[in-house]
C-alpha cells in the first residue's frame, strides 16, 4: 500500500503568501492611519482601497481553494504529512483494538459503550531535511483530535479511558513528543464509542490560530479535511488490517525494528487491558 498527502500542499508558497499579505496589511494600515492623522485623507483613502483589493484577491483565492477541495480518506499505513513550511512529520494509523475495561483495580475504567484504541504512528521523515539541518529534535505543533462515525457524530478522546491506559503505555510518547530525523513513536488514542459504530474516521489536524487564513490548509475556512479510516477490530481485538499496516510502514519508512510482542495484545470484549506491556517503540534502522 502506498500513498501520501501533504497539508498544506505547496507549503513554502502559501505560507510566504500569507506572511507577505499580513505584512502588507499591517504596513498599509499604519501608513493610512498616519496619513489620515496628518490630514492627508486622499492618499490614506487610496491606500485603504488598495488594501481592500488585496484582501478581496487573497480571500477569493482562499475560498476558491476551499470550495474546490474534497475530503480525503487515508487507509491504514498511508501517510499524512504536516507542513510547517517543511514537511517533516508524517502520521499514519498503525492498528486498532477494542476493550470494555481498561486498567485494573481502583484505576480501572469501564466504557459506556466500548473503548476503541487507535494506535497512531508519528515519523520524522529523514528525506525531508538537508545535510545542514543536523540531528536536533523537532517538537510537533499542537494537534486537535476528533473521531466521527458514519452518522457524523463526533467523539473526542476519552479522558477516563486515556488515564486508565496511560500507566500501561509509555507516558513519554504523546503526539507532541520531540523526534529526531528517522525516529518514530507510537501513541494510543482512546475513544468511548457506542457498541456498534461502523464507518469511523479519525481527524488529526494542526491547532494553530493562523491556519484558517492559509490558502489550501485543511483548517482554512470551509476547506475539506484529510481523514484516517479507522478499520474495525477483528475477533482477537486487533485491526484486520494489521498486516497491511505493517507492509505499508515498511513501504513508507524503510526497514523497521519492532520491540515488543504482538502476541501479548489482549482480546476484545470484556477483557481487561491491565496486562498490556509498555507501549512498544518503533524506530527506523
Amino acid at each position: 500500500m502506498t500513498g501520501s498527502v501533504f497539508t498544506p500542499p505547496n507549503a513554502p508558497v502559501v505560507v510566504l503568501l500569507f506572511l507577505f499579505t499580513a505584512l502588507l496589511a499591517v504596513a498599509g494600515a499604519a501608513a493610512a492611519g498616519w496619513l489620515a492623522f496628518r490630514g492627508r485623507t486622499g492618499p490614506a483613502k487610496r491606500i485603504a482601497e488598495g488594501l481592500a483589493v488585496i484582501f478581496v484577491l487573497y480571500g477569493g483565492t482562499l475560498l476558491a481553494h476551499s470550495f474546490t477541495s474534497r475530503d480525503r480518506i487515508l487507509e491504514p499505513g498511508q501517510l499524512k504529512y504536516f507542513c510547517e513550511i517543511d514537511c517533516h512529520l508524517a502520521y499514519s494509523v498503525e492498528g486498532v483494538r477494542v476493550a470494555k475495561v481498561l486498567g485494573s483495580g481502583p484505576a480501572a475504567a469501564t466504557a459506556r459503550g466500548q473503548f476503541t484504541i487507535v494506535t497512531i504512528k508519528t515519523w520524522f521523515d529523514p528525506k525531508t531535511i538537508s545535510a545542514r539541518r543536523g540531528e536536533g529534535p523537532l517538537r510537533p505543533n499542537p494537534r486537535t483530535i476528533r473521531l466521527e462515525d458514519a452518522a457524523g457524530r463526533a467523539y473526542s478522546p476519552s479522558h477516563a479511558g486515556q488515564s486508565a491506559l496511560d500507566p500501561l503505555s509509555n507516558p513519554d510518547q504523546p503526539l507532541d513528543h520531540p523526534l529526531r530525523p528517522g525516529e518514530s513513536v507510537s501513541t494510543d488514542l482512546v475513544f468511548d464509542l457506542p457498541d456498534s459504530t461502523p464507518g469511523s474516521r479519525l481527524l488529526i489536524s494542526e491547532d494553530i490560530s493562523v491556519a484558517p487564513f492559509i490558502v489550501s490548509h485543511e483548517n482554512s475556512l470551509f476547506h475539506r479535511k484529510i481523514w484516517f479510516r479507522v478499520p474495525p477490530a477483528s475477533a482477537d481485538g486487533m485491526s484486520r488490517h494489521r498486516s497491511d499496516v505493517r507492509e505499508a510502514c515498511f513501504d513508507g519508512v524503510g526497514p523497521l525494528r519492532v520491540r515488543g510482542s504482538d502476541a501479548t495484545l489482549p482480546p476484545h470484549g470484556d477483557s481487561v487491558l491491565g496486562s498490556r506491556p509498555a507501549l512498544r517503540s518503533i524506530q527506523a534502522e
